[in-house]
């Protein structure tokens, strides 16, 4: 007759798939970038998109959060310049770039003339009409 295995308890702290059950340590990153003109430090999981950094940890929220998967490019932003799906895009891999979301437009006077400036869609089309503006021969 087998014995019926225990789980839990002092002496056996594994799951009955055979994993610890004690809290994985979440491992912490610091990045350092410029956003909008200015020099920004943070400390995030490396698994962090950029888009989540920006709106959780810069308050940037002009980025929009909508598929989450890089098909309708809300969350467009430039990184040094190129356009990018910041959904996409791990905020650890941005150490020492300059990052520009549609905020920072704003703050440098770019005009932006839509008539639903809350849409994210709308945000999205005037990153890209910036660098397409900037750009001679971009499509």
């Amino acid at each position: 007759m087998s014995e019926t295995p225990k789980f839990g308890g002092a002496a056996n702290d594994k799951t009955p798939s055979g994993s610890s059950s004690a809290k994985p340590r979440v491992e912490i990153v610091t990045v350092n970038l410029t956003v909008n003109s200015e020099p920004r430090t943070m400390t995030i999981e490396p698994r962090t998109t950029l888009l989540d950094a920006l709106r959780e940890n810069l308050a940037l929220t002009g980025t929009k959060k909508a598929c989450d998967r890089g098909e309708c490019g809300a969350c467009t932003v430039h990184i040094d310049g190129r356009r990018v799906l910041s959904c996409m895009t791990l905020a650890a891999m941005q150490e020492g770039k300059r990052i520009t979301t549609i905020e920072g437009l704003e703050q440098k006077g770019t005009s932006i003339h839509f008539s639903l400036r809350s849409s994210s869609t709308t945000d999205s089309n005037a990153v890209s009409a910036l660098r397409a503006r900037s750009c001679p021969g971009s499509p």
